[in-house]
């Protein structure tokens, strides 16, 4: 009768699910603080070693019952992983979705959710487990695949973060996923006879460190490794850029949660037997449990009580240090802001699809704050598109102040960034004449594609540049009704202005050029980007040297391709001017210092380098390879 629930797959998701549930937690967040961005190599060498040990110890794994004292030993572990992740599971619902509500619910809730089909017994626990394990490991996968849209390779380098000490020595708290199986043996006698009980542990906990060095590489790949300590939950982070995989975040975790606490109660009342299985309908149970509480609670967000802003302008005060501009969506004006005819001297109306709040503080909550005391609604800061910042604010700094703002649950790490010289002016005259919806308004003109004369920057990729010791941020200028022209920065502050021209000539070099519209001679081209710019650097020449490929399309518009060379020859120019121009500051908008550090084994020797005084001591040289069809045109200049 012992032997008669455990088979071959719900042994494996056992096995599986007790190596992967930490992930949701702020354990891989750990990781990464201790190795500064290499934690995927802690984790490599860490499940290299679990899995030779695991084969080791299972060619000894005896197949009668444990003795009373790993009984015991057991019984004391599964009290501790129920507390740590009844405290873990709270802590980052509180953090990613339950703001305001108070640990002691939330423990509550994932307790009730997990009684159920620990009260059921082995069978209820198997069941579910099985059940579970595969949505529970695809919600992982999908946040992993979208997760590899904006990784870049040279966010792994230094490829030894903090060195090998710290990667290697202290990055041995990793072997902290997998300790669960060493007190799951209680189970093993209970799997029927013919489960091959050995091969299935090793196959599962193998799958199980793949998915685990998978997510934690593909997280070293979003960001530089100078941002990833200050993310405690990284693979939050990576949901929560995706639409929809936030929500799918959030499901997994409360299943997984409530999964790995049933476990732990099953496993605290198997080893004491105390408790058989009771009632017939746990499942059922957990589902009812489940569903009730998530219906809502005393927290919960209706639609006709939120104010949602769309757009946040931040300029410097006069009785505080910021002056907060909160443009929020006015759905009962939607489809009424199109303008009648009007006579030339008229003067135009506001835009009535939106309300503009103005606030004084020292800061953004308390901002906020007093927009709750103006407001009869909520403020939801969800749907947020743009944020916009005043040029004078920026010559002083932005950086901590976009940090912080990254920082905020609720803030999209996708919503867009922009420069103004009057921020409060800039969203007060937004009066868009062919779209109803603002939002749509702010969402449309931002977008990368279509903006020749502007880089697109998202809220994430400023933050990370802004911390990154191989890159310089930038961001768009916003001029009336559109964008033209950036800001380029350094430590977070506004370092140098470049002209709607210099904007089309950064977009060309990082590949984010399509269709651009360029005269030359006496032609018109298209031109449009083939790959990333090849990056080649000569540090013993003297000046060193950097000399940075493009590889471009030009198709021609109108006029003749005897012009190509002359096409060439402008891009070069003008490439090679902003370069130099950025260099002589210390500005590295492009990147050039990430391909530099892939030489460096380890931060501390990468920052000794002094990028910035090398880069200022440096030349920049672009070469352009223009492709039209079967005619290629290549030019350098010396």
């Amino acid at each position: 009768m012992q032997r008669r629930y455990l088979g071959k797959w719900e042994l494996g998701a056992l096995v599986f699910h007790s190596c992967i549930t930490r992930l949701f937690t702020s354990y891989p967040g750990q990781i990464d603080a201790v190795s500064n961005g290499a934690g995927w190599l802690s984790v490599l060498f860490c499940g290299l070693v679990f899995l030779a040990g695991l084969g080791i110890l299972l060619r000894f794994l005896p197949t009668k019952p444990p003795s009373v004292l790993w009984t015991l030993l057991s019984i004391v572990y599964w009290v501790v992983a129920a507390v740590y992740t009844l405290k873990e599971g709270s802590g980052v619902l509180q953090q990613v979705s339950y703001f305001h509500s108070p640990d002691w619910f939330l423990m509550l809730f994932l307790l009730l959710g997990a009684i159920a089909p620990a009260l059921g017994g082995a069978r209820s626990v198997f069941r579910m487990h099985s059940l579970l394990v595969l949505p529970i490991g695809l919600t992982l996968l999908a946040v992993g695949l979208f997760g590899l849209g904006n990784a870049s390779l040279t966010n792994l380098f230094p490829l030894l973060g903090s060195g090998a000490s710290a990667v290697f020595g202290k990055g041995l708290l990793a072997l902290g996923f997998y300790p669960d199986l060493l007190f799951l043996a209680v189970l093993f006698p209970r799997c029927r006879p013919e489960v091959p009980v050995k091969r299935t542990i090793f196959f599962s906990s193998a799958l199980a460190v793949l998915f685990h060095i998978g997510l934690m590489l593909i997280s070293s790949l979003r960001e530089p490794y100078e941002i990833t300590p200050a993310r405690s939950i990284p693979l939050h982070s990576m949901a929560k850029a995706g639409v929809g995989l936030e929500a799918l975040y959030l499901l997994g975790l409360l299943l997984s949660a409530t999964l790995y606490l049933s476990l732990a109660l099953y496993m605290i009342a198997f080893g004491i037997k105390r408790l058989r299985k009771t009632p017939q309908m746990a499942t059922a149970i957990l589902c009812l449990i489940l569903c009730i509480g998530l219906c809502g609670c005393y927290d919960s967000r209706e639609v006709e009580e939120s104010a949602y802003l769309i757009a946040l302008g931040v300029d410097k005060g006069t009785d505080a240090p910021y002056c907060y501009t909160f443009q929020i969506s006015n759905p009962l004006e939607m489809g009424t802001t199109q303008e009648k005819e009007e006579e030339p001297t008229e003067k135009k109306e506001p835009n009535k699809g939106v309300n503009n709040l103005f606030f004084e503080a020292e800061s953004f909550p308390l901002a906020l704050s007093q927009l709750r005391s103006y407001l009869g609604k909520e403020p939801d800061i969800s749907h947020l598109k743009l944020i916009l910042f005043s040029k004078e604010l920026a010559k002083e700094g932005i950086g901590d102040h976009a940090a912080k703002f990254l920082g905020e649950p609720e803030i999209r790490p996708d919503t867009k960034l922009c420069l103004a010289d009057s921020a409060q002016e800039f969203l007060v005259g937004v009066k868009p004449t062919l779209e109803q919806s603002t939002a749509r308004y702010y969402a449309l003109l931002f977008r990368q594609r279509y903006s020749p004369d502007a880089p697109v920057t998202e809220l994430s990729t400023f933050v990370s540049d802004c911390q990154s010791t191989g890159k310089d941020p930038v961001l768009p200028l916003a001029e009336k009704d559109r964008i033209s022209g950036m800001g380029m920065f350094q430590d977070g502050r506004l370092r140098l202005e470049a002209s709607a021209e210099d904007a089309m000539f950064y977009k060309m070099l990082c590949a984010e050029a399509n269709n651009i519209t360029v005269p030359a001679g006496e032609s018109i081209f298209q031109v449009s980007s083939r790959s990333t710019p090849k990056i080649v650097s000569h540090p013993n020449q003297d000046p060193p040297r950097i000399e940075v490929t493009v590889t471009l399309s030009a198709n021609l518009h109108s006029g003749t391709e005897k012009d190509l060379p002359l096409l060439a020859a402008k891009l070069e120019e003008g490439m090679t001017r902003l370069l130099r121009q950025g260099a002589a500051l210390s500005l590295d908008p492009l990147g050039i210092g990430n391909t530099a550090r892939k030489s460096y084994l380890t931060q501390t020797e990468w920052e000794s380098m002094d990028w910035e005084n090398q880069l200022q001591k440096s030349l920049v040289f672009t070469k352009t390879i223009l492709k039209k069809d079967k005619i290629t045109s290549f030019l350098q200049k010396n």
